[in-house]
């Protein structure tokens, strides 16, 4: 966005433009020191870790995509685009392509009618370089992903800042789709099909509260088992309540692979717990998630002695289960 706007604001013909960029850059800087602990100390330090740590990150996790498990150093090419295509609403995605298209089909008629001089930026208005640019720099980001190949992990998260450029592609996009109708009529009931879509998604987010992170568009539902939803193993925490509050016992023997989810519990809840932090062989309950199976060995589990107790799924995609040792 800093840099759209920087992009933006140069085109301006104002004084002393360079002086305000700096101290816009400068206010920026400081509300991210004001936002950064870690800065507070050392801050140029800590800048420079910052800068070394996104070049050189070390993370080589296993990560799921298209249900094979890579290594988060050698995963495909196709992993943050394909991730983007099956978690962002499908709607957005439409409308995006046809900002795209609208965009791309100028172009060539700028380049096809003034052949070198259409790179000349100073020949557009703001506005229309303002819906040019976030798409062209979309692009770049994710030519320059599958050149650098940089560390990923579990989703494209880190890749988020993204979506303000696709949101005003979008909406790019819904303004050459509702230059085309001509009819009021046939506009309105556009943008009423835009509206029905936004609230769909809300009302799904809604029903599906507090696992609102499990979303997947409706086609890339279809293939949602081959990605990681719960990549943090946030559910932990309530598969570990639907235990205690299924047995008034003491002495609960369990075993979880995210250990945090332990201390969001009150001293009387873990009082309650025994923690099986070296093998699950003994636990009275087994909580387990999608990732269990890839990251953690559990075969010296007696599974003939555990029944499924009880599944959390969101749109038939597995959250976790829990297993309970047999009486």
């Amino acid at each position: 966005s800093f840099i759209i706007f920087s992009i933006l604001f140069l085109l301006k013909k104002e004084e002393h433009k360079w002086a305000k960029l700096f101290a816009s850059l400068l206010v920026t800087f400081v509300f991210y020191y004001i936002m950064s602990p870690f800065l507070w100390k050392e801050p140029v330090k800590g800048i420079i870790e910052l800068v070394a740590g996104f070049n050189h990150f070390s993370w080589n996790g296993p990560v799921k995509v298209l249900g094979k498990v890579f290594p988060a150093t050698e995963l495909p090419w196709y992993y943050l685009i394909s991730y983007m295509l099956v978690t962002i609403p499908l709607w957005v995605t439409l409308l995006a392509f046809a900002g795209f298209v609208k965009s791309g089909v100028l172009m060539i008629k700028e380049i096809k009618n003034n052949g070198f001089k259409a790179f000349d930026i100073k020949r557009y208005d703001v506005m229309t370089i303002a819906k040019w640019i976030p798409g062209i720099l979309l692009i770049g980001i994710l030519i320059m992903d599958l050149i650098v190949h940089p560390v990923k992990y579990d989703g494209w998260r880190h890749f988020y800042f993204l979506y303000s450029m696709i949101i005003i592609t979008a909406l790019n996009g819904t303004d050459h789709l509702l230059q085309i109708l001509k009819k009021l009529s046939h506009k309105q009931l556009f943008c009423a099909l835009i509206a029905a879509l936004v609230l769909t998604d809300l009302l799904w987010m809604e029903i599906n509260h507090p696992y609102e992170y499990m979303y997947f568009n409706p086609a890339g539902r279809l293939l949602s088992d081959g990605y990681d939803g719960d990549y943090w193993l946030v559910s932990t925490y309530d598969a570990i309540r639907d235990v205690l509050d299924a047995s008034d016992r003491d002495d609960i023997r369990i075993w979880f692979s995210q250990d945090m989810a332990f201390y969001f519990l009150s001293d009387e809840e873990a009082d309650r717990l025994i923690w099986q932090t070296e093998s699950a062989a003994n636990a009275d309950a087994i909580i387990l998630h999608e990732r269990t199976d890839f990251m953690f060995d559990l075969t010296d589990v007696d599974w003939s002695q555990y029944v499924l107790w009880k599944e959390k799924r969101v749109d038939n995609k597995l959250l976790y289960s829990i297993y309970l040792k047999k009486l």
